[in-house]
């Protein structure tokens, strides 16, 4: 009898490069530790490279532990977007450009950045959550890095994502659901755990 071997976690679809606004989902063998279980945001690619925020990745610290004199009427956690650069804080939205001016919209729904004063206005009088999400450090690849890796099946491109879904508080459960929208043949990652020893 002849053993077809079917190697689950490196699955031979052919993936496209992300553009702006869609995710990365890194496949369930990532060994780096800051890209286990993650979903990325993508927010630039061109010939210079490609950079993305992680949306699922809690830091464990407050908006207010970050920001001097930040007022919120509920906590709200940040989000660890990558590596690079961790002093830098972005800020994801679904209010638009009519209550933080100049945010630019990335995907359908979702917008980044804008005048921070506005936020501050925002969070001092509305509950924020599922509303904005702060984001510090990023994650960027040199030219042609990024296309190497997906050639290698290390990340899945998904492109149709609910805003409502990206801005959840959540981890796993994120890259978890982010999964499924990739259809059945992927069913086998959904099992997989974040830790291999815990299986």
């Amino acid at each position: 009898m002849k053993i077809i071997e079917d190697d689950i976690f490196h699955l031979e679809d052919q993936h496209e490069m992300p553009q702006e606004g869609e995710l990365l989902l890194a496949q369930p063998t990532m060994m780096d530790p800051h890209f286990v279980q993650t979903v990325i945001l993508m927010i630039q690619q061109n010939e210079k490279g490609a950079m993305g925020i992680i949306v699922n990745q809690l830091l464990g610290a407050d908006i207010t532990d970050l920001v001097k004199d930040m007022v919120t009427i509920a906590p709200i956690p940040v989000y660890a977007g990558g590596p690079v650069d961790p002093s830098v804080l972005f800020y994801l939205h679904t209010l638009g450009p009519d209550v933080i001016t100049d945010a630019v919209e990335i995907r359908p729904g979702l917008w980044l950045g804008g005048e921070f004063d506005d936020v501050r206005d925002y969070l001092m009088t509305h509950d924020a959550e599922g509303k904005i999400k702060f984001i510090v450090g990023y994650s960027g690849w040199d030219p042609n890095q990024l296309a190497g890796e997906v050639d290698m099946h290390g990340w899945a491109t998904l492109t149709d994502c609910p805003a409502d879904l990206l801005m959840a508080k959540s981890e796993g459960d994120m890259w978890r659901q982010c999964i499924a929208r990739l259809g059945p043949r992927y069913s086998a990652w959904l099992n997989w755990p974040r830790d291999p020893n815990d299986n």
